[in-house]
């Protein structure tokens, strides 16, 4: 998830921020991993940090809760580490979000 080290090694080579993506273990999809994360990142990060949350099939209502703590929202359409791969959208459709597509 984080390692101190490459930290280092980042900010030696000139990077300044760090964004974490979801797909992580534990996966940030709730405020749980979300808090377990934080700290990590607050005890350790040498540089400014975002953390994204993780779009899982069930978790719409239970990130919309913390969401303003993350830097953004990410959604695994193909398959990713963990279990983060949505197959059905049907809950995020109802709810308004941004979207930055990839091909």
């Amino acid at each position: 998830m984080f390692d101190l080290i490459n930290n280092k090694i980042l900010i030696s080579g000139g990077i300044t921020m760090v964004l974490a993506m979801p797909n992580t273990k534990p996966a940030i999809v709730n405020a749980e991993a979300l808090e377990k994360t934080e700290k990590l990142y607050e005890q350790k990060a040498l540089c400014d940090y975002g953390l994204y949350l993780g779009a899982g099939i069930d978790n719409a209502e239970a990130i919309s809760q913390v969401a303003y703590r993350s830097c953004g929202l990410k959604m695994y359409l193909n398959t990713t580490f963990g279990d983060l791969k949505l197959d059905n959208m049907e809950s995020w459709i109802k709810r308004k979000i941004k979207r930055h597509i990839r091909g």
